[in-house]
């Protein structure tokens, strides 16, 4: 009995530090590239779909955007008064946006997916150089961990994650928050 308790906490201690690894699988590739360093940011909107509503229990494909449109402004927020201080900082104001400077360091998101059984949000990061349009460096598909409860406190937490990531990227692998 004693035999197979002990089997069973193996097992599951395995599980646990084995998830706890999968969420920083960034950090290992972003340690690896040094951006060159950029005073002028901008940042790209956070591109959930809209025609997502009904997958996320919504009443109406409204109110999945305005949770959309709110995600997007904590997450700018908390990157201009957190993980971009001290960086002159545009940001998005839509998927569509189009005022971004011509020069500067552009954080682009896109193919981003919820995936709200495990709290995780996956989403393709590319540090994008505006004035020659070329991709410095991409993350592709990565895993952005949402530990809070409820559907749009996850997404929040997971959006620290992402700060984490941005301002690592932007000030250096040794930058600490």
């Amino acid at each position: 009995m004693k035999r197979r308790i002990l089997i069973l906490v193996t097992f599951f201690v395995g599980l646990i530090l084995f998830g706890c690894s999968q969420g920083s699988d960034y950090v290992k590739k972003a340690e690896k590239y040094q951006l060159p360093q950029y005073e002028n940011i901008y940042l790209g909107w956070l591109d959930l779909h809209e025609k997502d509503w009904l997958i996320h229990n919504y009443g109406s494909q409204e109110d999945f955007r305005l949770t959309i449109t709110r995600l997007n402004a904590v997450f700018q927020n908390e990157c201009q008064k957190k993980w971009l201080v001290g960086k002159s900082v545009v940001m998005s104001t839509g998927v569509e946006n189009q005022n971004q400077p011509t020069q500067g360091l552009y954080i682009m998101f896109e193919d981003m997916v919820i995936e709200a059984s495990t709290y995780y949000v996956y989403a393709t990061v590319h540090f994008v150089d505006i004035e020659s349009n070329q991709i410095l460096f991409s993350l592709e598909n990565q895993p952005f961990y949402g530990s809070a409860w409820g559907f749009e406190n996850y997404l929040i937490a997971a959006t620290q994650e992402m700060g984490a990531l941005v301002h690592r990227m932007t000030f250096g692998k040794n930058a600490k928050y």
